[in-house]
């Protein structure tokens, strides 16, 4: 606004462009959203059994890796070859996700009542939840395991987590989540296990350098 006034001539000069960016301390800063750890996803599992609405919603926001606006539209009708194919209301990106076992489980498991072809969980009215409203329930489901600091987007950083400390490749992980900038992920991956993931790096070189020093020795007992 004050951008326009200036280049119209209603005033001098820009004073937003005098104020300095405010620096907040690494101490104070936060990565958003909790990723779900694997403890609290079994105390999930534990209070929810399969069969509940409350237990399919986690299990399609972990395993699919996508946001609450798009897991709640999702339903059996569009999915083909065991894929369930995303078109994501944010960036418009389209992808084709593997429905894996513990998927399939939940989604069986489920009352036929609790569901329609076209949406695997709706509402006590029986209809689709919005985004917001699905969001809402989720977090209560959350709380009501015990997990309240614990989110439906908490779940899209776990599944980015998991495949980090799985050493999984950016272009991987981006295949499932949609993203599209290796910054982005980096946001959802900070949280992988730093300790497993360096481990299993400083294993690597033990046993690349241990190769190496094998063969320079065999080659040297050879001349």
């Amino acid at each position: 606004l004050f951008a326009f006034a200036a280049k119209t001539g209603m005033i001098d000069h820009n004073p937003a462009a005098d104020a300095q960016k405010v620096k907040i301390p690494a101490s104070q800063k936060t990565n958003g959203f909790h990723s779900w750890t694997e403890d609290e996803i079994l105390q999930y599992r534990d209070h929810w059994r399969i069969g509940t609405r409350e237990r399919l919603a986690m299990e399609l926001l972990l395993w699919t890796d996508q946001r609450r606006s798009d897991v709640a539209t999702m339903g059996m009708a569009q999915v083909k070859n065991g894929r369930i194919p995303v078109t994501q209301g944010k960036t418009g990106k389209k992808l084709w996700l593997l429905m894996p076992p513990q998927l399939l489980e939940a989604i069986v498991a489920l009352p036929p009542e609790q569901s329609s072809p076209f949406c695997f969980i709706v509402s006590r009215k029986g209809v689709p939840y919005t985004k917001e409203s699905f969001g809402n329930w989720f977090k209560e489901a959350c709380v009501e395991a015990g997990l309240p600091h614990c989110s439906a987007h908490g779940l899209r950083k776990a599944s980015l987590r998991r495949m980090a400390e799985l050493e999984m490749a950016n272009k991987t992980m981006k295949s499932v989540s949609g993203q599209s900038s290796d910054r982005t992920l980096a946001i959802y991956t900070d949280d992988a296990n730093q300790t497993a993931l360096a481990d299993a790096a400083i294993r690597r070189l033990a046993a690349w350098e241990t190769g190496v020093h094998e063969d320079k020795k065999k080659a040297a007992a050879n001349d």
